[in-house]
């Protein structure tokens, strides 16, 4: 029961019709007895909700698009690693003092390390915001040669330069041959789920390609790799991986993992069978359209 001792967390962004994140936390306090509550508030100013989060005790909070650089500057204190990444996404209330952190790059980095070796590898990142600088700073950390791209290649080359990386074009990365593969956009995401970053067919057949967007967990992208016979990793166990990090930052406790993992999939429901066949079928009818584009063209 809610009461006057509830602990309060949340998640600020916008859009939030797609986010799992109240369900895989409440189901996690549910589990383990906590009076505790997370629930979603869809804001474009992210520094009223701040000042709002502070004002009212909100416990704790997760931040995501578009915000996670913005808020960096506007809590009390920010951990070394996020301070030299420039975003956060998760926030602790601590006596009113706010302290910001990261779960992104560690997250992302454990679900690859999951299906290949990172140190080494050529990785090519898509996108310019707090997501995309995430998975390209833990990926430099980690020993990749890292490659930026993104839809607006003047933010991707600003968010470069901050990390002391490159950015280039998309054409010229391929090029170069991506041994991993991130879609840091929320390209492919519900209700636009028939969209992709992308087209597999430039990739090297090893590649292995990640799509940070988790609903529907199979995104066109992963639909089309997986068809090439690439290994793909859904933006779900990202997802997991951050929230588990953000509920142990938060209770001081291990995360129910598995509970939280059964809620995701309960949430999306039929949606992984179901967008994951319409999207193979349509993946595969807008190939042969290529293809006889192509032959007739030729």
């Amino acid at each position: 029961m809610i009461d006057a001792l509830t602990k309060t967390y949340a998640v600020l962004g916008w859009p939030l019709a797609h986010t799992l994140s109240p369900t895989v936390h409440n189901a996690a306090f549910g589990h383990l007895g906590l009076n505790m509550v997370y629930l979603a508030f869809p804001t474009t100013d992210i520094a009223a909700a701040l000042v709002g989060a502070r004002a009212l005790g909100l416990a704790g909070l997760s931040i995501t698009i578009p915000h996670k650089e913005a808020a960096l500057a506007l809590v009390d204190e920010v951990e070394d690693e996020a301070a030299k990444l420039g975003a956060i996404n998760t926030v602790i209330n601590r006596d009113g003092r706010l302290f910001g952190a990261n779960t992104d790059f560690p997250a992302i980095l454990a679900a690859l390390n999951e299906v290949t070796d990172v140190p080494g590898r050529r990785a090519l990142v898509i996108g310019a915001g707090g997501a995309a600088k995430a998975a390209a700073f833990g990926l430099a950390r980690a020993g990749a040669e890292v490659i930026i791209t993104g839809r607006s290649p003047d933010r991707a080359a600003a968010m470069a330069g901050s990390l002391g990386l490159q950015a280039t074009s998309l054409e010229s990365a391929l090029d170069q041959g991506p041994e991993i593969v991130i879609n840091a956009t929320p390209v492919g995401m519900w209700p636009g789920s028939d969209q992709t970053p992308i087209e597999v067919e430039g990739l090297p057949r090893n590649t292995v390609v990640l799509d940070m967007v988790y609903n529907p967990r199979k995104t066109r992208l992963l639909v089309e790799a997986q068809q090439r016979g690439q290994r793909i990793v859904s933006g779900l166990e990202v997802f997991l991986s951050q929230a588990r990090l953000q509920f142990e930052l938060w209770t001081d406790q291990p995360a129910p993992i598995e509970v939280m993992r059964a809620a995701a999939l309960a949430a999306l429901g039929s949606a992984e069978t179901t967008d994951g066949r319409d999207l193979a079928q349509r993946s595969g009818t807008d190939r042969r359209h290529r293809a006889r584009a192509g032959s007739h063209r030729a």
